[in-house]
């Protein structure tokens, strides 16, 4: 069996191919939403870019730091994980935010208006 190391984490797969590669990774890493789509050489070797892609389409790339033969390291855990950052998300939780604050001072501004009025 063979190690890849990718972001701290080391995978167990049965050959370099990208074919075998990818998926271990994606199964591996277990981002939420992202899915290793494609490698830049067959065999992988050191180096080597992978490629990940979330639903949305957005790419997010890095490389292999090691890679080993005959190793009978099962894989570990690490301790975090650097997910790429999702910019269609993150700008959904901003127009969120935004249309929220801009809506509660419309609404605190009629308020306002109303109170007034019935005042005098």
């Amino acid at each position: 069996m063979s190690t890849v190391t990718f972001q701290g984490l080391t995978v167990t797969v049965t050959d370099f191919q990208c074919a075998t590669v990818r998926p271990a990774l994606t199964t591996a890493i277990n981002w939420q939403g992202w899915t290793a789509t494609s490698c830049i050489a067959t065999p992988v070797i050191v180096g080597t870019n992978i490629t990940f892609t979330n639903t949305g389409g957005a790419p997010y790339t890095q490389a292999i730091t090691a890679v080993s033969t005959g190793s009978t390291n099962t894989g570990s855990t690490p301790t975090s994980v650097n997910e790429p950052f999702d910019y269609q998300y993150a700008s959904g939780i901003w127009a969120l935010g935004f249309t929220s604050v801009l809506g509660l001072y419309l609404f605190a501004l009629k308020v306002g208006t109303v109170l007034k009025l019935i005042r005098g």
